[in-house]
């Protein structure tokens, strides 16, 4: 079967299995939010984004969304 959905920016870590995870606390008392995230993968190197960013076509525009 075909899949419509593209992977091949996607990264593979050789040797890892589990996948990043967060979980979000809502206080009922304030309102707050806390969020605990758990990475256990190597972080993204400069060059692999790099390398990911020059696949994309200049003519296009698109959204680069970053946590740190």
């Amino acid at each position: 079967m075909h899949s419509r959905i593209n992977f091949d920016r996607c990264l593979f870590r050789e040797g890892y299995t589990d996948a990043a995870s967060s979980y979000i606390i809502l206080s009922d008392a304030t309102g707050t939010r806390t969020l605990f995230s758990y990475y256990g993968l190597p972080e993204m190197t400069v060059q692999e984004l790099t390398d990911i960013v020059e696949t994309f076509s200049p003519e296009d525009e698109y959204i680069f969304h970053f946590e740190v």
